[in-house]
């Protein structure tokens, strides 16, 4: 049996009775070599069996029956989980709205955001990455959220967990470019000047998108943590490459 999970709990989301909210640490699980301990990705050359022990580790922490988790592709699909037996879709957010069923996306740089509606009780799992931000995939799951369920936005609660800070990112200008012929020029002071290329700053990215879809700023909260920048206590594809385990951003209701 794997070593218990450490959390960064959400305090804006946990606050609300039945909800639980949280950022994976690495540490814990069973995993070995350049994924130890908590990877909870199946697609980085990890033992299935190690993944498949820690993910049932969570569900014994957290007290939930299903793990939602989508195969990511950098994109802006939302799936919608509908019942428990529900194959998993490929897609870089996941609604939830059954107790004991709780929405998680696979992390290492890329920024992770938990939404809730408190009221009608749904919630949210986002990835959301250069590529995906600029395919504004949080908006997206904003929409959804509001088409199946009813929830509009001023009534979310978002938490933005780790991801990597704009001291440790930087990118080309190809990726400037095409975030800004996606966003629109009000997205360009994300960008700060380094030598020839730009670092790339996604926590002012995806708050001005929270905002921006209406989220006030009272009801948003950034666990200011960066991936790259604390080895001992998170995954990071830009640091460690291709073998980098995954760390979890999960979200559920409690039965």
């Amino acid at each position: 049996m794997s070593a218990p999970i450490e959390w960064l709990p959400s305090p804006l989301l946990e606050a609300v009775p039945g909800v639980v909210a949280r950022f994976s640490l690495r540490r814990g699980g069973q995993s070995q070599g350049p994924y130890a301990g908590a990877n909870f990705s199946t697609e980085v050359g990890d033992r299935l069996e190690d993944v498949s022990e820690n993910r049932g580790e969570v569900l014994r922490q957290l007290g939930m029956r299903r793990l939602a988790v989508p195969q990511l592709e950098h994109g802006r699909e939302v799936w919608w989980i509908e019942h428990p037996g529900q194959a998993p879709q490929t897609a870089d957010a996941v609604l939830a709205s059954r107790p004991g069923i709780a929405a998680a996306v696979t992390v290492a740089d890329c920024v992770p955001i938990l939404l809730l509606d408190p009221d009608k009780r749904v919630v949210a799992a986002v990835h959301s990455g250069w590529r995906s931000t600029a395919l504004d995939v949080l908006g997206q799951a904003i929409r959804a959220m509001g088409q199946r369920w009813g929830c509009r936005p001023e009534d979310l609660l978002a938490s933005v967990g780790p991801h990597i800070s704009a001291a440790n990112y930087p990118v080309g200008p190809e990726v400037r470019e095409r975030f800004l012929e996606a966003l629109g020029p009000s997205f360009a002071d994300c960008f700060l000047p380094w030598e020839d290329r730009w670092k790339l700053d996604l926590r002012e990215a995806i708050d001005r998108q929270l905002r921006g879809h209406g989220l006030p700023e009272g009801q948003v909260e950034h666990l200011r943590h960066c991936t790259y920048a604390q080895p001992d206590r998170f995954f990071s594809a830009r640091r460690d490459g291709a073998r980098s385990g995954r760390g979890f951003a999960v979200v559920g209701l409690a039965e």
